[in-house]
């Protein structure tokens, strides 16, 4: 079983990294490299660094960054956590996304609580303030980044809740908390089907 960490890279400058270390850690015991060694061409602009390990680091690679625009959600409620750690393998995350309809991409819940999207952690926010769901499938490095900063607050949601929101965030290592093209209005939240795991 192959593990991967996704690190944000603005102009050579390696984000959030002690999180990525530490979530390697977490995950199998593995030791990432003290630094990422970022080669010249890629010292500009918004670059996504893949490092690929299990009880050793396979490769790093360095990809230049495009922001995805997510707007719209089909929600889908399957039965049981699946991607608690974060694998190369996807699979199942990409059967899922290929639910999306029309979408932009899928609002995953299991047993009705909202976890995830198929790439992203969420944060909702409404008049109360920004909350992200207790249990996500994979915890992420920015979500715990903001938890530690006490700018997101968790907070089981259900399905049937989100109508008290008015919007939803989606954030990863890439993507910052309030990016314009990754927030959701909460009426662009497309009403599930219950779709279970094979």
């Amino acid at each position: 079983m192959k593990y991967v960490e996704t690190i944000k890279i603005v102009d050579g400058e390696v984000m959030n990294y002690a999180y990525h270390r530490q979530r390697a850690f977490n995950t199998n015991g593995a030791i990432l490299p003290h630094f990422i060694t970022v080669p010249d061409e890629y010292k500009k602009g918004m670059v996504k660094c893949r490092v690929v390990y299990d009880s050793i680091v396979h490769y790093i690679e360095f990809i230049p960054y495009t922001f995805p625009t997510i707007h719209s959600l089909q929600i889908v409620d399957v039965p049981h956590y699946f991607y608690e750690n974060k694998y190369t393998d996807r699979q199942e995350l990409q059967r899922l996304f290929a639910k999306r309809g029309n979408c932009d991409d899928v609002l995953i819940a299991v047993n009705g609580k909202i976890a995830d999207t198929s790439f992203c952690n969420v944060v909702f926010e409404n008049n109360e303030g920004l909350f992200t769901p207790q249990r996500p499938l994979l915890k992420g490095v920015k979500r715990a980044m903001l938890l530690d900063k006490n700018i997101i607050t968790t907070r089981d949601i259900s399905i049937d809740q989100i109508g008290e929101y008015d919007r939803l965030h989606l954030i990863n290592a890439m993507i910052d908390l309030g990016n314009p093209s990754t927030i959701v209005d909460v009426n662009k939240i497309i009403s599930f089907e219950f779709r279970k795991l094979v």
